[in-house]
């Protein structure tokens, strides 16, 4: 079993990130590939709608606590999916409608994406597009439109969230009331603070190997799997599985922010900060959630890499580009040319 959850991570994390890079080589590729997955999220965001007019409409799947759940098999999968793929519909929003009708479905994909999140009634999530947010207004430049955008938004928002609480008497509102009352063993805090003792001691007696992958095999003796990316990586696999998922996360964090703060590739800076933002949101997500196996997860990671390899390639195609021989009085510069400033010496 340990096996085939290793196929399927490495399946999750090499094939798909290769296959970015090599399908999607233009940064129009990379917009289609926001406008589906927004378009997915949105989805979900549907159907967690319809379950709240029809309850158990949607096989394999149905609402819990007064919680929806959409097209996830989980409350907070909705609330996790939601809340990475947010950022990303509000740039189609804001920065490319091109016609009316993409105008109508990027309002379409924001509405029902923040009508996910509100309806999941996720703590983790809304923790999530908040700091996925905070990322986005550090890196983005601050302007008039955008914060009328923010304040419209924040208006709806807090007039859902308070329908929502009035009507239903859940929602992220009830769920503050209860943390102010009960404290945080209403969010289950406390049994996650087991997990994590009862991991650490496993890990503290055999630091090098793991008890094994797989949610079925990655239990700790508290019946729970470990919500968090590092020491689940470090429990199931060892040593070596929590320094390989330190490398891969820290690599896409650094390649994205390298690619962002590139001063040649402003058109793209856009597109980039805004998958920065939602892989951000996908990390704190890692942090409360055992959420390692879920795809809509590692979607900003796999078009972050692709954005920076078609970087790369960009620059590479336009050193090539320039002819390989050079005569500046009288010196020949042979192959392909590094910068610009060997160009004017």
């Amino acid at each position: 079993m340990s096996v085939i959850a290793l196929i399927k991570y490495l399946y999750l994390i090499a094939i798909w990130f290769w296959l970015s890079t090599i399908l999607l080589q233009t940064p129009a590729q990379i917009k289609t590939a926001i406008i589906l997955w927004t378009s997915s999220a949105a989805l979900s965001g549907l159907g967690a709608l319809l379950q709240l007019i029809w309850d158990d409409i949607i096989p394999g799947t149905f609402p819990v606590w007064n919680r929806m759940t959409g097209l996830t098999e989980h409350v907070n999968d909705l609330g996790g999916l939601t809340s990475i793929a947010l950022i990303p519909a509000i740039i189609m929003l804001t920065r490319f409608p091109k016609t009316t009708w993409h105008l109508v479905h990027s309002w379409i994909c924001t509405i029902l994406i923040a009508g996910g999140l509100l309806l999941s009634i996720s703590m983790s999530g809304v923790l999530a597009l908040l700091a996925s947010l905070s990322v986005w207004l550090i890196l983005g430049r601050f302007s008039h439109r955008k914060v009328i955008i923010l304040c419209i938004s924040c208006v709806l928002f807090s007039a859902a969230i308070s329908i929502q609480s009035y009507y239903d008497r859940v929602s992220i509102l009830s769920r503050l009331h209860d943390i102010s009352d009960d404290g945080f063993s209403s969010l289950t805090l406390q049994t996650r603070i087991d997990t994590y003792t009862a991991a650490w001691e496993e890990i503290t007696e055999n630091p090098l190997m793991g008890v094994g992958l797989g949610p079925d095999i990655g239990k700790t003796t508290t019946g729970y799997v470990v919500h968090n990316i590092f020491l689940l990586n470090w429990f199931e696999s060892g040593l070596f599985g929590f320094l390989g998922i330190l490398i891969i996360l820290g690599s896409i964090v650094f390649l994205g922010f390298q690619g962002i703060k590139d001063p040649n590739n402003k058109s793209e800076r856009i597109i980039g900060i805004a998958l920065f933002s939602s892989f951000i949101a996908f990390l704190v997500l890692g942090m409360a959630q055992p959420i390692y196996y879920k795809r809509f997860g590692w979607i900003s990671a796999a078009l972050l890499l692709s954005l920076y390899s078609n970087r790369k390639r960009s620059n590479r195609r336009y050193e090539y580009q320039v002819s390989p021989s050079i005569v500046s009085n009288n010196l020949i510069i042979d192959g392909p040319v590094k910068t610009h400033a060997a160009i004017f010496r």
